[in-house]
């Protein structure tokens, strides 16, 4: 009987410590990795190669990418439109591109900006040494859609006194500082030769106004400056000009 106690009680003891072995390993957490398992480095796939990734903009609606949702950003450039959405070609880009085209030494006679929804145009006179220039320019595109020359000896008019007077890009500037209104547009502007008395003669507008003008070409002094402070042409024709 003694001994048969004895067996039992030797097997309670192992059992009660296979059972404390068993709550140690289940306690314990597993900070190591076998050997023989293969790492993996995020952006990698277990082999090396690297692993796809989702782009924020495929996943999140937030983020988008700026050049597919910016139209102005497709190509760098903005092509402006006659129906507002964008500023077509200034006045003061017109009468450079002319002179560009037409050569130098030579002058703008006179430059009108012709509106019109579908084709507005800068329409005008340049001369130059035994040559005149009538040039139409689309003020959309920037590309001249008229440039007739023809043999003229008005340039041996007022040629030596050029250098004496200041240029129809200077009246141009005056008109638009005395107006006050930096988005003032010089609509239509004039050489007017006369060896005592020569002047630049126009018309500009600004929201609200219109000006028409006489300067003197040799001091550069206003000789007529009238204001209409109740005039809806800016807003309704130039508005997307200057």
């Amino acid at each position: 009987m003694k001994i048969h106690l004895i067996k039992i009680f030797t097997v309670l003891t192992v059992l009660s410590l296979i059972f404390v072995v068993a709550c140690d390993r289940i306690d314990d957490p597993i900070d190591t990795i076998p050997s023989d398992m293969p790492t993996q480095i995020p952006g990698e796939t277990t082999d090396g190669t690297p692993a796809m990734t989702t782009s924020p903009a495929a996943t999140d609606p937030a983020v988008t990418d700026p050049v597919a949702t910016d139209p102005a950003s497709t190509d760098g450039v903005t092509t402006p439109t006659p129906d507002g959405g964008e500023l077509l070609l200034s006045a003061a880009d017109a009468r450079e591109m002319v002179l560009e085209e037409f050569g130098s030494p030579s002058i703008i006679q006179k430059i009108e900006y012709n509106y019109d929804d579908d084709n507005p145009l800068y329409k005008g006179e340049g001369r130059r040494d035994g040559s005149k220039v009538v040039f139409e320019l689309s003020a959309v595109s920037g590309e001249f859609e008229k440039w007739d020359i023809d043999d003229n000896n008005d340039w041996d008019d007022f040629q030596h006194a050029l250098d004496s007077m200041i240029t129809m890009e200077e009246a141009a500037e005056s008109v638009i500082e005395r107006s006050g209104v930096d988005e003032t547009f010089v609509q239509k502007i004039e050489f007017d030769w006369d060896e005592d008395e020569p002047e630049y003669k126009g018309e500009a507008f600004s929201e609200g106004y219109k000006y028409q003008f006489e300067i003197d070409a040799y001091t550069g002094d206003f000789d007529e400056w009238d204001v209409d402070d109740d005039d809806d042409t800016w807003a309704e024709q130039y508005h997307n000009v200057r």
